[in-house]
């Protein structure tokens, strides 16, 4: 048995309604990104985050001592530095179950949220002055300090909780393949 359509019947017939993403879809991106995020700062623990060189780079190719020449330090080693840090995540985290919860709070949240990483990345940035004074190397000695990968994924992690705060606030999307087709 075989049914035939004519084009006037295919062209009358209704579209389909267009796709939005709905909030259960948006919350398990922003689930997802802040669960890597977790995974980044807490794998950024484990890792060096910054480094003190006292002696010349050119010193340290031609033989000098690799132990002065560069000392690498641990977030944790940094226990001044550390605590502001472990504070600022943990309004990182609960400012997205805040807004998890209560949908109303989520704009202020995202503000909130805002301040929270530029001191986050102050932190960071200024985690040098706290391994110089932890290192005992005179100023005399002119000491420089570079950000290493532990900070660097944490900062990561950081714009990953951000992300997923500012994804639960997101409108629904309409998907492109029925946008095209919906009349203006």
């Amino acid at each position: 048995m075989k049914i035939d359509s004519s084009a006037a019947d295919r062209d009358a017939a209704p579209d389909p309604p267009a796709r939005v993403a709905g909030p259960g879809r948006q919350r398990a991106t922003a689930l997802a990104l802040a669960t890597l995020g977790l995974l980044a700062l807490v794998g950024a623990q484990s890792m060096p985050w910054v480094s003190v060189r006292t002696a010349g780079a050119v010193d340290w190719l031609f033989g000098g001592d690799s132990e002065q020449a560069a000392r690498t330090y641990r977030l944790l080693d940094l226990s001044e530095a550390a605590v502001p840090l472990l504070v600022g995540w943990v309004v990182l985290f609960g400012a997205f179950v805040a807004a998890w919860v209560k949908s109303d709070w989520r704009r202020m949240l995202l503000r909130l949220v805002y301040v929270a990483d530029v001191v986050i990345v102050f932190l960071t940035f200024n985690l040098g002055r706290h391994a110089v004074d932890a290192s005992g190397v005179r100023a005399s000695d002119y000491p420089t300090t570079g950000v290493q990968s532990g900070a660097l994924l944490a900062l990561l992690g950081t714009l990953l909780v951000t992300v997923a705060l500012a994804t639960l606030m997101a409108p629904g999307r309409v998907g492109l393949e029925s946008a095209a087709s919906q009349p203006p």
